[in-house]
């Protein structure tokens, strides 16, 4: 989030920002994906679903995919979703 300039677009998997690191206000940002498990016990979908939504509501561009039943970890369809959301970022930055 905090280096657009090097980073057009984030996927981040199973995971969230430690509370220091999510922003109060918009900033510059790179655009994000977020994708995680309703079932992840490492990490919380529901701590997951708040962050995403807070960065929604202040303007971010971030999206998320909960996969139902997932717990921790990268299942083969998360990767199709991760790999496919890296490909439509290269291909829009490409016709840019």
């Amino acid at each position: 989030l905090r280096s657009p300039g090097l980073v057009g677009e984030v996927v981040a998997i199973g995971g969230h920002l430690p509370p220091s690191h999510v922003p109060q206000e918009l900033t510059e940002h790179a655009v994000t994906h977020v994708l995680f498990g309703t079932q992840d016990r490492v990490m919380s979908s529901a701590v997951s679903r708040r962050q995403v939504e807070h960065l929604r509501s202040l303007g971010f561009l971030i999206d998320a995919d909960a996969f139902p039943g997932q717990g921790h970890g990268l299942s083969p369809k998360m990767r199709r979703v991760a790999v496919r959301r890296v490909r439509a970022g290269l291909r829009a930055q490409a016709a840019e």
